[in-house]
């Protein structure tokens, strides 16, 4: 029993990052794009219930794609700064996930935290390509139907789009702060054992 349970602690922060930051935007730009007029609720009938498990799966997969475009929108600058400027090197998403990885190693607890604001932080900029992905396909005429929430020509749009990005900004200058913080309290718990 004690296995099961170190095993799951262990996998649990996994899970709950793919459901943060993977599975809920892409479930979000599924529901956008045409499952919108599907009932998702409980019900006990099959066909309801492979409904959301294809949600949840379909979200997933599109919470991948999302993932690889956000990285390449957000990631790729902050790696090109990190190696322009040697100033920026601690911008580098490379060298975050070095230090959550370096961190979650000394202190599980702090490793479990960083990862939990790493998904926030994912799922923000999963959402704000989501957006953008559903009002593209809008404009191009995909979507069954137009959303106000994705017209571009009210302001509801942009309030959404700046809200979005404005979360983006702030999850990752949280990310990198908390680095900071937890490295610090680390080391200067190790500091006072020596």
């Amino acid at each position: 029993m004690a296995d099961f349970l170190e095993n799951a602690s262990r996998i649990a922060p996994v899970v709950v990052y793919d459901l943060v930051a993977r599975i809920s935007p892409g479930a979000v730009f599924l529901y956008f794009a045409g499952l919108s007029g599907r009932d998702f609720s409980a019900s006990g009938n099959t066909a309801q219930d492979l409904g959301i498990l294809s949600l949840i799966f379909g979200g997933y997969i599109v919470g991948i794609l999302l993932t690889v475009i956000s990285s390449i929108i957000f990631d790729g600058p902050l790696q090109l700064l990190s190696r322009w400027s040697r100033r920026y090197a601690h911008l580098s998403p490379n060298a975050i996930w070095n230090q959550i990885d370096s961190l979650d190693f000394r202190s599980e607890k702090h490793g479990i935290l960083l990862v939990k604001i790493e998904a926030e932080m994912t799922l923000c900029q999963n959402l704000f390509v989501a957006f953008w992905g559903l009002v593209a396909l809008q404009y191009g005429g995909y979507l069954a139907g137009t959303n106000p929430l994705l017209d571009l020509g009210r302001p509801l749009a942009w309030f959404i789009c700046i809200t979005l990005l404005a979360a983006v900004i702030h999850r990752t200058g949280i990310v990198v702060q908390r680095v900071k913080v937890i490295e610090n309290l680390l080391s200067s718990k190790n500091s006072g054992k020596a």
